[in-house]
């Protein structure tokens, strides 16, 4: 089959890459998880089975899926208690688990090898004990004489916690004085919030004064707790007092689609006898639960907040306010809600030609910020000089080899979950039988059209070195009245003893070569090129960099403000001075340019560590870079920050601005601003203001405006 070749660009730093990638698609063998791994939680003695199911559609390895397990990392030893199934599946029987020996607990993942195709691991799974006991800062015991004391009114709202926490959660009972407390449906005086762990008594009764003892249960397991509850004999004050909490809510960090109960609730009756009220809001604004028809916010008992099918949007800081005559009385408690990985961009099956540069993409979102780590044929990908995680996301790979084909995972992971993907690279390494290879050398990805070569360029170059880059600059060649016209010219460098060449295209005359490493020889070649192909012959040249030790080290901590949509402050630390290097730091270049743009960075040196940087261009993102200087050169660049700049502001004041009490008045007002606004960025941004007006009759059709 003859094979069509064509020239592509790629634009990295605001260089453009020479690559060659043949027309025709590879056919990529299926190869993923039907079944991952899923947490458990089980009991000591009990058994464990972790199950895990493979798809592969090539022929070739057919039947020949070879399934082994890890834990934390390392291959399961298969014994007496551990074994893996016919069906791929890991069985743990009898779990073992004391203070000083837990074999068991950990996270397990499986990986699949399919011969000719790789490797893949699944999303990792934890095997976590049952566990039932009393919180640390609890009574220990029933049998304690120093039960906790509750002192109470008639009249007033009592609420006891249950001070006892268990995996799974335990299911909780209560009794009053040795008997079961009576917890009907109908009984409105008694509410149990938080699976039975707290018990709320709205407007104590003289029979409720007593002993109370809650009893949790998990897994055969049982813990008791005992508290009381007093009647408060004092003579009442002759003016009201002001709120004071009987239960104040804690912080709470839980994850999505789960539930919550904000336990709140105050006494303090006040000069008319009436005891607080309370009302709660979330980041400063009262919640308007009447909103919220679907009941997935509500108040139970005097005052406590219940939150259900918890989405990311329920995070922020809410406020417990209890008030009545007298005063009011504030508590904030934070909610976060923790959401887990999930993907944006996958990384995706790529073919490639050797010498080539490549990026796989993987984006995921999840709160916390989840940290991504890349896998080649399962064994984790170790940052290099050859081997880039750009942003903390991407994979770069430079001068590809033949042994980087494989099968490359993408795993994300946070706290409350983790997510993988996999994705194939294949080496493209046949060539084409109607073209010739312009550089003799094997695997250059240039080629020159068969019956035509440009004529001999006589470039020279010259080269100014330091640890981690060097500047490349050449003469033009001297062109005949018929001599083809020069497109550009082809950059190509290799370390000595390294299989891996790599190279660039450029306009200009002068290129600076980056993220090289420190002592280190490369050789070079530039040679220039047009439509017909690439020039047989190149001009070449022999860098030695220099020693790491006498260059800074990669500034840290880099922070960028967006100031308006034309400026952005950069902020940023000194590179820590490790005891080999003895040059400071003399000066900094900051590196800035719009991502994507052809016409590549901007730079300035600066001698603190902040800048402001002003002209930048409006609605647009930016990538920003700092690499610190002494008099040996620059040492390693900091990671890349992106930022967007703000769109551009209002020509002028909102006119004719009036407010009414409430209403549909008051949404034609907020509508007549959202499109004032929107007028005022038309002749900028027309597309975003076509998008903001489809919002606003959305918005005005859905609500009557």
């Amino acid at each position: 089959m003859t094979i069509h070749f064509f020239v592509s660009f790629f634009f990295f730093f605001g260089l453009r890459t020479f690559v060659v990638y043949s027309e025709g698609a590879v056919s990529f063998p299926e190869f993923y998880f039907l079944e991952e791994p899923k947490d458990l939680v089980v009991a000591k003695g009990g058994s464990a089975l972790f199950d895990c199911a493979v798809h592969s559609s090539s022929s070739s390895s057919s039947g020949q899926v070879e399934i082994t397990w890890l834990k934390d990392g390392t291959l399961v030893q298969y014994d007496s208690r551990r074994h893996q199934l016919s069906n791929g599946s890991l069985y743990i029987e009898s779990v073992e688990h004391s203070p000083a020996h837990r074999p068991d607990e950990g996270y397990y993942q499986c990986r699949a090898n399919a011969k000719r195709i790789g490797t893949i691991v699944s999303q990792k799974a934890t095997l976590q004990l049952q566990y039932l006991r009393m919180r640390s800062n609890a009574s220990q015991s029933s049998a304690s004489s120093s039960s906790p004391l509750f002192s109470s009114r008639v009249g007033d709202t009592a609420m006891l916690a249950c001070p006892v926490e268990g995996l799974p959660p335990p299911s909780v009972s209560w009794t009053k004085d040795g008997r079961p407390l009576g917890l009907s449906a109908g009984n409105s005086d008694y509410f149990l919030h938080s699976r039975g762990s707290c018990l709320e008594i709205l407007s104590l009764k003289s029979s409720d004064f007593g002993s109370y003892r809650c009893q949790s249960t998990s897994a055969g397991q049982e813990v008791t707790a005992s508290m009381q509850i007093v009647e408060n004999t004092d003579p009442l004050p002759h003016q009201g007092v002001v709120p004071r909490f009987v239960m104040k809510p804690t912080d709470q960090n839980l994850r999505e689609g789960g539930s919550v109960t904000l336990p709140c609730a105050a006494n303090g009756r006040d000069r008319y006898g009436k005891q607080p009220q309370i009302t709660w809001l979330k980041d400063g604004a009262t919640l308007q639960l009447s909103s919220h028809k679907d009941g997935r916010m509500v108040i139970e008992g005097q005052g406590s907040l219940r939150i259900q099918r918890l989405h990311e949007g329920d995070t922020g800081l809410y406020t417990c306010r209890a008030t009545n005559k007298e005063d009011s009385l504030d508590v904030d408690v934070m909610l976060q809600v923790l959401v887990p990985p999930r993907f944006l961009r996958r990384p995706s099956n790529v073919e490639a030609t050797l010498n080539s540069d490549i990026e796989l993409e993987c984006d995921v979102t999840a709160k916390p910020q989840a940290s991504i780590e890349w896998l080649k044929n399962g064994d984790i990908v170790i940052p290099s000089d050859y081997f880039q995680v750009i942003d903390g996301r991407n994979l770069r790979i430079l001068g590809l080899v033949a042994s980087d084909e494989g099968m490359y995972q993408c795993i994300a992971s946070n706290p409350v979950g983790n997510v993988q993907a996999s994705t194939r690279l294949v080496i493209q390494q046949r060539a084409s039988k109607t073209t010739t290879p312009s550089f003799q050398r094997s695997g250059m990805p240039t080629l020159v059209q068969k019956g035509f070569i440009l004529a001999v360029v006589n470039l020279t170059a010259h080269a100014a070195a330091s640890a981690t880059h060097v500047t490349l600059a050449w003469k033009p060649p001297r062109l005949g009245k018929e001599s083809p016209e020069i497109l550009g010219y082809l950059v190509t460098w290799k370390e000595d003893d390294s299989p891996r060449e790599r190279f660039m295209n450029v306009t200009t005359s002068e290129v600076d070569i980056r993220y090289l490493k420190p002592s280190a020889k490369y050789t070079f070649h530039v040679a220039a090129y047009g439509l017909q192909g690439v020039s047989p012959n190149s001009a070449s040249v022999v860098v030695q960099t220099s020693a790491s030790e006498n260059v800074p080290g990669q500034p840290t901590n880099l922070e960028v403000t967006i100031l308006s949509p034309t400026s952005a402050h950069v902020r940023w630390e000194s590179p820590t001075m490790e005891s080999t290097i003895t040059e400071p730091v003399t000066h900094y270049k900051l590196y800035y340019g719009v991502l994507g743009d052809s016409s590549g960075e901007l730079d300035v040196n600066i001698v603190e560590t902040q800048y402001t940087v002003t002209g930048l261009l409006k609605f647009s993102k930016y990538g920003f870079r700092v690499v610190a200087y002494n008099t040996k050169g620059p040492g390693a660049t900091s990671g890349r920050i992106t930022s967007q700049t703000f769109s551009d502001v209002p020509s002028s004041a909102p006119q004719n601005f009036a407010a009414e009490a409430a209403g549909s008045t008051v949404r034609r007002l907020l509508l007549h601003i959202i499109l004032f606004i929107s007028f005022s960025y038309l002749s900028k941004m027309n597309k975003d203001f076509i998008n903001v007006t489809e919002h606003c009759c959305q918005l005005g059709a859905s609500t009557g405006w």
